[in-house]
């Protein structure tokens, strides 16, 4: 294990790098619960809200897509910031600061000009230093956290953020269908500021967290032309591929849900809300169970199961078109209760991957040059998507099969991601050694059967117990409050 040593250059104990690490992970948790709720009150919304400003389906797709293909490959400029600034914590809070900042921005200016394209520029600022910030947090938090580790970390982390989303999620799509009938547009300016809020509290988490710096030795030549060209050759170039297509085939038909569920079945917000929160919801309920069965099973099982349900749901969202709107409201929560689940796990296990394969040295331009070529996919799969969106059907047959354009790109899409992934799971290789094989059936019944009893019955003990603790607490600190009131009074 390499040494850590503080900034000045003075060793740390083991057992001050023990405590300072325990500290950090416990921060890293609040932090990402601050960093959810921004992306629940924040980055959910922003596609309702450009729809409120009259966004069109290829807008739509850009906005969607945009700043995330700018923010990806701008993150190859922070593998050269971590050579410049010898610190990644200085790169994730300065990058960090003026993410946040955008909100304010987007609240003022938005709506005042009822730009569309505004709006894309803003969004376009803010993914771009959240591309910058993941390069530089993922090698921070890889240093931290042990390799036995990672996915019990992970999977606490990730479930906490994604109760954060879930429990902001829903209060947002409560307070636009309170303020709707009003001005939808002050709902979104409440929801904007607390997204400014809860990464004001993420930030602060973050400054506290302890940056070690470890001793390794220098990176070895690992240029991005070099990586492309050696793709297909090596395990973590096919599954940087394997990852990056499925990207590109959900992408296809994701940003354009948004229109089909407000302007086709014209769900209110409140039912939007309550679509998208279901996602969250079982994501949370489940992540640890994924983060366990990660260091059991090995990341490629994951994937593996996780993928095939991700490639499979598009096909039940295509016979909704046999429903009317309120039944199709029904199983599409249904629906993305199961999406929900099975993207806990594919994200999970994606990183957990990455962080197996690469080793310290090359973790930051790893993650660059993988968030490069998954963000180029993304905005590309967006773009053709939103065009093939905006066709006009004029054959009868074709209309018949697909009512609107919106269901042609969703069985493109589904057709897509069952042939990559068919494709690529024999190719892709386990990188970590696992205990034991587990089959398909496992992951989609048991596991999320268990995890959902467990934490009903045994996360609401827990909760209990922590507020009975919390009271006692308090007990205790008023009656020395009050002991130490009368002996000042008596005196």
């Amino acid at each position: 294990m390499a040494d850590i040593i503080e900034p000045s250059g003075e060793k740390i104990s083991d057992a001050e790098a023990k405590e300072r690490i325990s500290k950090t992970l416990s921060y890293s948790i609040k932090d990402g619960a601050g960093s959810s709720t921004m992306v629940g009150f924040g980055e959910f919304y922003l596609s309702a809200f450009a729809v409120l400003i009259a966004a069109s389906a290829f807008q739509i797709s850009f906005l969607a897509a945009f700043p995330i293909l700018i923010a990806s490959l701008l993150g190859l400029f922070a593998v050269k910031l971590t050579n410049i600034i010898d610190s990644r914590k200085k790169i994730v809070l300065v990058a960090f600061a003026f993410q946040v900042l955008v909100w304010p921005s987007i609240v003022l200016l938005s709506y005042l000009f009822r730009s569309v394209w505004l709006l894309i520029a803003l969004a376009t600022i803010y993914f771009t230093m959240k591309g910058i910030v993941a390069p530089a947090w993922a090698s921070w938090i890889g240093d931290i956290v042990s390799d036995n580790k990672r996915g019990k970390f992970f999977g606490k982390r990730n479930r906490v953020a994604g109760a954060g989303t879930f429990f902001s999620v829903i209060i947002g799509g409560f307070i636009l269908h309170s303020i709707e009938s009003i001005d939808p547009a002050y709902g979104f300016f409440a929801l904007f500021s607390l997204a400014f809020i809860g990464g004001l509290v993420s930030w602060y988490y973050t400054s506290k967290e302890f940056e070690p710096i470890v001793k390794v030795r220098e990176p070895k030549e690992f240029g991005f032309k070099k990586f492309l060209l050696n793709i297909h050759k090596n395990n973590f170039g096919i599954f940087t591929l394997f990852i990056s297509l499925m990207h590109f085939a959900v992408w296809l038909v994701a940003p354009i849900f948004i229109i089909y569920w407000l302007k086709v079945l014209e769900f209110s917000y409140l039912q939007y809300m309550v679509i998208i929160a279901a996602a969250s919801i079982s994501g949370f309920i489940t992540i640890t169970y994924w983060g366990a069965s990660a260091d059991y099973y090995g990341n490629k099982q994951i994937l593996k199961a996780s993928g095939i349900i991700i490639s499979i749901v598009p096909a039940f969202w295509y016979l909704t078109r046999f429903f009317d709107p309120e039944t199709t409201f029904s199983i599409g929560i249904i629906l993305q209760l199961i999406l929900g689940f099975a993207w806990a796990g594919f994200n999970l296990s994606t990183s957990n991957f990455i962080f197996d394969s690469i080793n310290i040295e090359n973790r930051v331009r790893a993650f660059a040059y993988f968030n490069a070529l998954k963000g180029s996919a993304i905005f590309i799969g967006s773009m053709i998507g939103g065009i093939i969106a905006s066709f006009n059907l004029s054959h009868p047959l074709l209309q018949k099969i697909f009512p609107t354009t919106f269901f042609l790109v969703l069985l493109i899409s589904c057709l897509l991601r069952l042939i990559i992934h068919l494709i690529f799971m024999k190719r892709l290789q386990e990188v970590k050694i696992v205990e034991k094989q587990a089959r398909f059936m496992h992951f989609a019944a048991v596991m999320p059967i268990q995890g959902i009893i467990f934490d009903s019955v045994v996360g609401m003990n827990r909760t209990i117990k922590r507020f009975k603790d919390h009271l006692l607490k308090i007990e205790k600190r008023l009656d020395y409050w009050q002991e130490d009131y009368k002996k000042k009074t008596k005196n």
